[in-house]
């Protein structure tokens, strides 16, 4: 995940992405496909979270 650009974080939340400008819905779903063929095979779960 880190290759990705995410942080790791405690809490509610394992790992966090930090945009420098706000993202179009384009952009997030982009993300989530990167991330989610990283994992892929991995038998995880896991959510995405957007906060405006």
């Amino acid at each position: 995940m880190r290759e990705l650009g995410f942080e790791e974080s405690m809490g509610m939340h394992d790992f966090v992405y930090k945009w420098k400008n706000k993202a179009a819905i384009d952009e997030v779903l982009k993300l989530v496909s990167n991330m989610h063929g990283r994992i892929r095979g991995l038998h995880l779960n896991y959510e995405v979270t957007t906060i405006a």
